[in-house]
Protein backbone atom coordinates (compact mmCIF):
# COMPACT_ATOMS: atom_id res chain seq x y z
CA UNK A 1 0.00 0.00 0.00
CA UNK A 2 0.93 3.32 -0.59
CA UNK A 3 2.02 5.90 1.61
CA UNK A 4 -1.01 8.38 0.30
CA UNK A 5 -3.25 4.70 0.35
CA UNK A 6 -1.88 4.34 3.79
CA UNK A 7 -2.95 8.00 5.09
CA UNK A 8 -5.82 7.51 3.31
CA UNK A 9 -7.35 4.86 5.28
CA UNK A 10 -5.98 5.74 8.45
CA UNK A 11 -8.25 9.02 8.14
CA UNK A 12 -11.71 6.73 7.59
CA UNK A 13 -10.35 4.39 10.36
CA UNK A 14 -10.45 7.16 12.69
CA UNK A 15 -13.77 8.54 11.54
CA UNK A 16 -15.36 5.28 11.83
CA UNK A 17 -13.69 4.69 15.28
CA UNK A 18 -15.44 8.43 16.36
CA UNK A 19 -19.11 7.09 14.98
CA UNK A 20 -18.78 10.48 12.05
CA UNK A 21 -19.79 9.49 8.62
CA UNK A 22 -17.32 8.71 5.96
CA UNK A 23 -18.02 11.40 2.63
CA UNK A 24 -16.07 10.53 -0.01
CA UNK A 25 -15.74 13.72 -2.55
CA UNK A 26 -16.66 13.14 -6.18
CA UNK A 27 -13.52 13.64 -8.14
CA UNK A 28 -13.62 15.31 -11.59
CA UNK A 29 -11.52 13.24 -13.69
CA UNK A 30 -8.29 15.41 -15.16
CA UNK A 31 -9.15 17.39 -18.14
CA UNK A 32 -7.00 17.69 -21.78
CA UNK A 33 -4.60 19.71 -21.66
CA UNK A 34 -2.77 21.43 -24.82
CA UNK A 35 0.49 23.25 -25.22
CA UNK A 36 0.48 26.40 -26.30
CA UNK A 37 3.86 27.99 -27.54
CA UNK A 38 3.61 31.63 -28.00
CA UNK A 39 6.29 34.85 -28.82
CA UNK A 40 5.92 38.53 -28.79
CA UNK A 41 7.87 40.63 -31.57
CA UNK A 42 8.53 44.64 -31.46
CA UNK A 43 10.79 46.98 -32.34
CA UNK A 44 11.43 48.39 -28.61
CA UNK A 45 12.13 51.69 -27.13
CA UNK A 46 12.71 55.08 -29.04
CA UNK A 47 15.48 57.56 -30.07
CA UNK A 48 16.37 60.54 -28.70
CA UNK A 49 19.23 63.61 -28.84
CA UNK A 50 20.95 63.69 -25.22
CA UNK A 51 22.18 67.22 -23.80
CA UNK A 52 25.64 66.25 -25.75
CA UNK A 53 23.77 66.54 -29.24
CA UNK A 54 24.18 62.71 -29.71
CA UNK A 55 21.81 60.26 -30.24
CA UNK A 56 20.64 57.99 -27.63
CA UNK A 57 18.30 55.15 -27.38
CA UNK A 58 16.41 54.84 -24.41
CA UNK A 59 14.88 50.66 -23.61
CA UNK A 60 11.72 49.92 -23.32
CA UNK A 61 9.99 46.96 -21.35
CA UNK A 62 8.11 44.37 -22.71
CA UNK A 63 6.07 41.09 -21.13
CA UNK A 64 3.28 38.72 -21.51
CA UNK A 65 1.55 36.10 -19.57
CA UNK A 66 -0.69 33.23 -19.94
CA UNK A 67 -1.77 30.67 -17.12
CA UNK A 68 0.98 30.80 -15.00
CA UNK A 69 3.83 31.31 -17.52
CA UNK A 70 5.20 34.76 -17.64
CA UNK A 71 8.18 36.53 -19.70
CA UNK A 72 10.00 40.25 -19.80
CA UNK A 73 12.04 41.49 -21.89
CA UNK A 74 13.99 44.71 -21.75
CA UNK A 75 15.99 46.04 -24.42
CA UNK A 76 15.86 48.55 -27.15
CA UNK A 77 15.41 47.72 -31.32
CA UNK A 78 13.45 44.88 -33.03
CA UNK A 79 13.12 42.17 -30.16
CA UNK A 80 11.15 38.95 -30.15
CA UNK A 81 10.34 37.20 -26.35
CA UNK A 82 11.72 34.03 -25.11
CA UNK A 83 9.42 31.00 -26.51
CA UNK A 84 6.70 30.45 -23.73
CA UNK A 85 4.44 26.92 -23.63
CA UNK A 86 1.59 27.26 -21.30
CA UNK A 87 -0.82 24.25 -20.86
CA UNK A 88 -4.60 24.94 -21.15
CA UNK A 89 -7.33 23.36 -20.84
CA UNK A 90 -9.76 22.39 -24.04
CA UNK A 91 -12.97 24.72 -23.66
CA UNK A 92 -11.65 26.79 -21.06
CA UNK A 93 -11.24 30.65 -21.54
CA UNK A 94 -7.49 32.20 -20.26
CA UNK A 95 -6.97 35.81 -20.28
CA UNK A 96 -3.91 36.75 -22.22
CA UNK A 97 -1.72 39.99 -21.09
CA UNK A 98 0.82 41.59 -23.82
CA UNK A 99 2.10 45.04 -22.08
CA UNK A 100 4.25 47.17 -23.42
CA UNK A 101 6.03 50.18 -22.08
CA UNK A 102 7.31 52.39 -25.99
CA UNK A 103 7.33 50.47 -29.44
CA UNK A 104 8.01 51.72 -32.80
CA UNK A 105 5.27 50.48 -35.70
CA UNK A 106 3.18 47.30 -35.30
CA UNK A 107 4.00 44.52 -32.83
CA UNK A 108 3.33 41.02 -33.57
CA UNK A 109 2.18 38.15 -31.41
CA UNK A 110 2.57 34.65 -32.58
CA UNK A 111 0.34 31.41 -30.96
CA UNK A 112 1.16 28.08 -31.94
CA UNK A 113 -1.15 25.59 -30.28
CA UNK A 114 -0.94 21.44 -30.66
CA UNK A 115 -1.76 20.31 -34.45
CA UNK A 116 -5.16 19.08 -33.91
CA UNK A 117 -6.10 22.21 -32.16
CA UNK A 118 -7.08 25.89 -32.62
CA UNK A 119 -6.78 28.71 -30.37
CA UNK A 120 -9.28 31.19 -30.29
CA UNK A 121 -8.30 35.12 -29.42
CA UNK A 122 -11.51 37.17 -28.57
CA UNK A 123 -13.58 34.51 -30.41
CA UNK A 124 -11.52 34.62 -33.72
CA UNK A 125 -9.74 31.58 -34.28
CA UNK A 126 -5.91 32.51 -34.82
CA UNK A 127 -2.34 31.94 -35.20
CA UNK A 128 -0.91 35.25 -34.93
CA UNK A 129 -2.14 39.36 -34.63
CA UNK A 130 -0.62 42.64 -34.65
CA UNK A 131 -0.71 45.60 -32.29
CA UNK A 132 -0.06 48.96 -32.33
CA UNK A 133 -0.29 51.03 -35.47
CA UNK A 134 2.35 51.44 -38.37
CA UNK A 135 5.09 54.78 -38.22
CA UNK A 136 4.55 55.53 -34.93
CA UNK A 137 4.99 54.86 -31.29
CA UNK A 138 2.62 52.86 -29.64
CA UNK A 139 2.39 51.31 -26.11
CA UNK A 140 0.04 48.51 -25.07
CA UNK A 141 -1.73 46.94 -21.88
CA UNK A 142 -4.14 44.60 -23.27
CA UNK A 143 -5.69 41.12 -22.39
CA UNK A 144 -7.15 39.13 -24.88
CA UNK A 145 -9.33 36.23 -23.98
CA UNK A 146 -8.16 33.20 -25.41
CA UNK A 147 -9.62 29.45 -25.43
CA UNK A 148 -8.39 26.24 -26.98
CA UNK A 149 -11.00 24.36 -28.97
CA UNK A 150 -10.42 20.68 -31.10
CA UNK A 151 -10.13 22.39 -35.18
CA UNK A 152 -13.19 20.64 -36.19
CA UNK A 153 -15.01 23.04 -34.03
CA UNK A 154 -14.26 26.05 -35.87
CA UNK A 155 -16.83 25.64 -38.71
CA UNK A 156 -20.78 26.25 -37.77
CA UNK A 157 -22.63 22.73 -37.57
CA UNK A 158 -26.41 23.10 -36.91
CA UNK A 159 -27.76 23.32 -33.76
CA UNK A 160 -28.49 19.87 -32.32
CA UNK A 161 -25.85 17.71 -34.13
CA UNK A 162 -23.53 15.62 -32.63
CA UNK A 163 -20.02 14.24 -33.01
CA UNK A 164 -19.26 10.80 -32.03
CA UNK A 165 -17.66 9.47 -28.87
CA UNK A 166 -13.72 9.38 -29.04
CA UNK A 167 -11.41 6.45 -28.01
CA UNK A 168 -8.65 7.11 -25.53
CA UNK A 169 -10.96 9.84 -23.83
CA UNK A 170 -13.59 10.81 -23.33
CA UNK A 171 -14.59 13.60 -25.72
CA UNK A 172 -18.44 14.32 -27.31
CA UNK A 173 -19.35 17.98 -28.59
CA UNK A 174 -23.02 18.76 -29.89
CA UNK A 175 -22.90 22.24 -31.80
CA UNK A 176 -25.38 25.27 -31.18
CA UNK A 177 -25.38 26.14 -34.93
CA UNK A 178 -23.86 29.91 -36.45
CA UNK A 179 -23.82 33.17 -35.07
CA UNK A 180 -25.12 36.64 -37.16
CA UNK A 181 -22.09 36.82 -39.25
CA UNK A 182 -21.76 32.98 -40.09
CA UNK A 183 -19.19 31.81 -37.50
CA UNK A 184 -19.36 29.19 -35.65
CA UNK A 185 -21.73 29.70 -32.02
CA UNK A 186 -19.27 26.59 -31.19
CA UNK A 187 -20.31 23.46 -29.17
CA UNK A 188 -20.75 22.33 -25.70
CA UNK A 189 -18.18 19.87 -25.15
CA UNK A 190 -17.25 16.84 -23.07
CA UNK A 191 -14.07 16.83 -22.25
CA UNK A 192 -11.59 14.16 -20.17
CA UNK A 193 -8.91 11.64 -20.32
CA UNK A 194 -11.57 9.33 -18.71
CA UNK A 195 -8.59 7.44 -16.98
CA UNK A 196 -9.46 7.44 -13.29
CA UNK A 197 -13.50 7.84 -12.07
CA UNK A 198 -16.14 8.12 -14.55
CA UNK A 199 -19.04 8.99 -12.14
CA UNK A 200 -18.72 13.11 -12.78
CA UNK A 201 -19.24 11.88 -16.77
CA UNK A 202 -22.93 11.15 -16.01
CA UNK A 203 -23.17 14.75 -14.35
CA UNK A 204 -23.31 18.08 -16.50
CA UNK A 205 -20.23 18.91 -13.71
CA UNK A 206 -17.85 17.76 -17.36
CA UNK A 207 -19.62 20.19 -19.27
CA UNK A 208 -17.62 22.73 -20.92
CA UNK A 209 -18.85 25.92 -23.38
CA UNK A 210 -17.91 29.26 -23.41
CA UNK A 211 -19.86 32.01 -25.79
CA UNK A 212 -17.95 33.23 -28.53
CA UNK A 213 -20.06 36.61 -28.86
CA UNK A 214 -22.14 38.03 -26.51
CA UNK A 215 -24.68 36.49 -29.20
CA UNK A 216 -24.59 33.49 -26.75
CA UNK A 217 -25.87 33.69 -22.76
CA UNK A 218 -24.53 31.41 -20.80
CA UNK A 219 -26.58 30.36 -17.34
CA UNK A 220 -24.75 28.54 -14.79
CA UNK A 221 -25.92 26.92 -11.64
CA UNK A 222 -22.74 26.05 -8.92
CA UNK A 223 -20.80 26.72 -11.69
CA UNK A 224 -22.08 23.69 -14.02
CA UNK A 225 -24.24 24.58 -17.32
CA UNK A 226 -27.69 24.94 -16.69
CA UNK A 227 -28.99 26.82 -19.88
CA UNK A 228 -27.88 28.55 -23.06
CA UNK A 229 -29.65 31.26 -25.29
CA UNK A 230 -28.09 31.30 -28.70
CA UNK A 231 -29.29 32.06 -32.32
CA UNK A 232 -30.37 29.04 -33.30
CA UNK A 233 -30.93 27.16 -30.28
CA UNK A 234 -32.06 27.13 -26.61
CA UNK A 235 -30.26 24.69 -24.52
CA UNK A 236 -32.01 23.46 -21.02
CA UNK A 237 -29.52 21.02 -19.18
CA UNK A 238 -31.60 18.87 -17.04
CA UNK A 239 -30.18 16.55 -13.96
CA UNK A 240 -32.33 13.48 -14.14
CA UNK A 241 -30.46 10.86 -11.39
CA UNK A 242 -27.14 11.41 -9.97
CA UNK A 243 -25.88 9.42 -12.90
CA UNK A 244 -28.24 10.68 -15.64
CA UNK A 245 -28.91 14.19 -17.51
CA UNK A 246 -30.48 15.35 -20.63
CA UNK A 247 -29.70 18.14 -23.16
CA UNK A 248 -32.49 19.65 -24.47
CA UNK A 249 -32.59 21.42 -27.75
CA UNK A 250 -35.34 23.60 -28.47
CA UNK A 251 -35.92 26.76 -30.91
CA UNK A 252 -34.82 30.14 -29.15
CA UNK A 253 -38.54 31.29 -29.27
CA UNK A 254 -39.77 28.49 -26.86
CA UNK A 255 -37.53 30.24 -24.02
CA UNK A 256 -39.98 32.36 -22.10
CA UNK A 257 -39.28 34.88 -19.48
CA UNK A 258 -36.85 37.99 -18.52
CA UNK A 259 -34.67 35.64 -16.13
CA UNK A 260 -33.20 32.90 -15.80
CA UNK A 261 -33.85 29.82 -15.61
CA UNK A 262 -36.38 30.55 -18.51
CA UNK A 263 -39.29 28.73 -18.35
CA UNK A 264 -39.79 26.68 -21.98
CA UNK A 265 -43.05 25.57 -23.96
CA UNK A 266 -43.52 22.77 -26.11
CA UNK A 267 -41.38 19.92 -26.89
CA UNK A 268 -37.46 19.84 -27.92
CA UNK A 269 -36.53 19.17 -31.52
CA UNK A 270 -33.99 17.18 -30.14
CA UNK A 271 -32.76 15.36 -26.85
CA UNK A 272 -29.55 13.76 -25.52
CA UNK A 273 -29.80 11.75 -22.47
CA UNK A 274 -25.99 10.90 -21.10
CA UNK A 275 -26.02 7.95 -18.22
CA UNK A 276 -23.92 5.33 -17.03
CA UNK A 277 -24.68 2.01 -18.68
CA UNK A 278 -24.11 -1.65 -17.26
CA UNK A 279 -20.81 -0.57 -15.91
CA UNK A 280 -19.22 2.52 -13.74
CA UNK A 281 -16.93 3.07 -17.00
CA UNK A 282 -19.36 2.38 -19.61
CA UNK A 283 -20.81 5.84 -20.79
CA UNK A 284 -24.04 5.72 -22.90
CA UNK A 285 -25.66 8.76 -24.91
CA UNK A 286 -29.04 8.48 -26.34
CA UNK A 287 -30.37 11.01 -29.02
CA UNK A 288 -34.04 11.19 -29.35
CA UNK A 289 -35.28 13.51 -32.45
CA UNK A 290 -38.95 15.15 -33.05
CA UNK A 291 -40.46 16.56 -35.72
CA UNK A 292 -42.61 19.52 -34.45
CA UNK A 293 -45.90 19.53 -37.25
CA UNK A 294 -47.44 22.68 -35.81
CA UNK A 295 -45.76 26.43 -34.15
CA UNK A 296 -42.92 24.88 -31.52
CA UNK A 297 -43.86 27.09 -29.03
CA UNK A 298 -47.19 25.26 -28.78
CA UNK A 299 -46.41 22.14 -30.03
CA UNK A 300 -46.80 19.61 -26.41
CA UNK A 301 -47.46 16.10 -28.51
CA UNK A 302 -45.11 16.00 -30.95
CA UNK A 303 -43.57 12.40 -30.89
CA UNK A 304 -40.14 10.74 -31.02
CA UNK A 305 -39.76 9.81 -34.64
CA UNK A 306 -36.03 8.85 -34.21
CA UNK A 307 -33.54 6.96 -31.42
CA UNK A 308 -30.05 6.33 -31.50
CA UNK A 309 -27.95 5.85 -29.41
CA UNK A 310 -23.38 5.62 -28.83
CA UNK A 311 -21.48 4.26 -26.37
CA UNK A 312 -18.07 3.87 -25.01
CA UNK A 313 -16.61 1.52 -22.51
CA UNK A 314 -13.36 1.38 -20.37
CA UNK A 315 -11.83 -1.64 -19.54
CA UNK A 316 -8.61 -3.21 -18.22
CA UNK A 317 -6.34 -1.45 -15.85
CA UNK A 318 -3.68 1.53 -16.30
CA UNK A 319 -1.70 1.77 -18.07
CA UNK A 320 -3.05 -0.80 -20.85
CA UNK A 321 -6.53 0.64 -20.50
CA UNK A 322 -8.99 -0.86 -23.74
CA UNK A 323 -11.48 1.55 -25.32
CA UNK A 324 -14.33 0.05 -27.15
CA UNK A 325 -16.97 2.45 -28.80
CA UNK A 326 -19.93 1.69 -30.54
CA UNK A 327 -21.25 4.49 -32.73
CA UNK A 328 -24.17 6.12 -33.32
CA UNK A 329 -26.79 3.44 -34.30
CA UNK A 330 -30.96 3.83 -34.78
CA UNK A 331 -32.63 1.99 -32.23
CA UNK A 332 -36.45 3.37 -33.01
CA UNK A 333 -38.36 4.77 -35.97
CA UNK A 334 -41.40 5.80 -36.66
CA UNK A 335 -42.51 7.44 -40.00
CA UNK A 336 -43.12 10.92 -40.55
CA UNK A 337 -46.99 12.19 -40.25
CA UNK A 338 -48.44 12.95 -43.86
CA UNK A 339 -48.11 16.57 -44.70
CA UNK A 340 -50.88 18.19 -45.99
CA UNK A 341 -50.69 19.13 -49.81
CA UNK A 342 -50.62 22.74 -49.21
CA UNK A 343 -47.41 21.94 -47.38
CA UNK A 344 -47.74 24.03 -44.77
CA UNK A 345 -46.32 21.71 -42.29
CA UNK A 346 -42.80 21.90 -44.56
CA UNK A 347 -43.49 25.97 -44.39
CA UNK A 348 -43.70 25.61 -40.73
CA UNK A 349 -40.72 24.18 -40.21
CA UNK A 350 -38.82 26.02 -42.96
CA UNK A 351 -39.46 29.51 -41.39
CA UNK A 352 -37.42 28.08 -37.54
CA UNK A 353 -33.76 27.79 -38.88
CA UNK A 354 -33.68 25.41 -41.77
CA UNK A 355 -30.11 24.60 -40.72
CA UNK A 356 -31.12 22.67 -37.56
CA UNK A 357 -33.98 20.61 -39.08
CA UNK A 358 -33.14 17.21 -41.26
CA UNK A 359 -35.37 14.80 -41.53
CA UNK A 360 -35.07 11.58 -39.38
CA UNK A 361 -36.02 9.18 -42.23
CA UNK A 362 -32.95 9.92 -44.06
Amino acid sequence: MSALSFKKWGVVFILLALGLPVVQAQEIDEPILVPVKYTVTANLGYDYYGDDGTIQHQPSTMDASLNGTSVEVYDGGLKTTPVQTPYLEVGKTYQFEVSIDTFYGKGTVTVSPQPGYLLTVDGVAKTSFTIGDINTFNSCDNIYSVRIIPAADLSAKPAGSASSLSTGQLKWNVALGSLLNGGSAMSISMVGAGTSDWSAFYTPATLYYEAPSPEAYVYRVNGNLRQILAKEAFVDVVTLTTTSYELRFYTPSQAQGSTYPKTITGKPFVTYRVQQDTTATKLRITKETRTLTGTADTDTTAPIVRSETTTVERTGTSPAFTWTMADWTVTGHRSLPSRPANGQVMRAVATMKPSRWQDPTQ
